[in-house]
């Protein structure tokens, strides 16, 4: 009703955040679930709410995605490599992209580490990667959404846009699996290297894809 009276332009989306803990975290969601949980929520938001939602990895009053996933920095790269890639604002909490660790609420507000910083970090490279991702790729603000592929721990995302359609291929699992593309030539987007046809993604992978025009 809220969306309906245009009394809320998006929302917190703690829903959305629930299922990267379940899947990405967790690891307690295989990818078909994962898909379907989204598909049943971006249907369930009108779309200018969907493209305003501020969507998070991490806030004030929940356990730092870091924590959550056990301490292991592979994880929180995929959610955020998916929450870079997917409809609405991706937000950042201070300290997440660095590593910052800490539980329930107050320990998820702990002290921003300003040493780590200063250093250079796995986890800040991959989100200064994700968010030039957003900069040069209109796909990924204002494309539209499709599941095309999910398989045990993997999945393939389609952002279609009259640019060119751009594909988030994840495994999320700790086997090789192959995923087949849609039609046409795909080149990903760090590596320059074409694919067409299917698409091998080596265990807690990722890649970027742009249809080639």
């Amino acid at each position: 009703p809220w969306f309906r009276h245009r009394a809320l332009d998006g929302v917190m989306n703690y829903r959305l955040w629930e299922a990267l803990v379940q899947f990405f975290a967790k690891e307690a969601w295989d990818s078909h679930r994962f898909c379907r949980y989204l598909w049943s929520l971006w249907r369930s938001y009108p779309s200018w709410a969907n493209f305003s939602s501020y969507n998070l990895l991490g806030s004030h009053d929940k356990p730092r995605f870091l924590t959550l996933a056990g301490g292991d920095m592979r994880r929180v790269v995929l959610a955020a490599a998916f929450l870079f890639s997917y409809p609405g604002a991706p937000a950042i909490y201070y300290g997440d992209e660095v590593g910052l660790e800490g539980g329930e609420d107050p320990d998820c507000r702990r002290c921003f580490p300003w040493q780590e910083a200063k250093e250079e970090h796995p986890i800040l490279s991959a989100f200064q990667r994700f968010a030039r991702w957003r900069r040069e790729e209109e796909a990924l603000v204002s494309g539209g959404l499709r599941f095309i592929q999910a398989f045990r721990r993997a999945f393939l995302l389609c952002r279609p846009h009259l640019s060119g359609a751009v594909l988030l291929a994840v495994n999320a699992g700790n086997e090789e699996v192959e995923l087949a593309l849609p039609s046409g030539k795909f080149r990903e987007k760090e590596s320059g290297e074409s694919f067409s046809g299917t698409l091998r993604l080596l265990p807690y992978s990722f890649a970027l894809l742009k249809r080639v025009l």
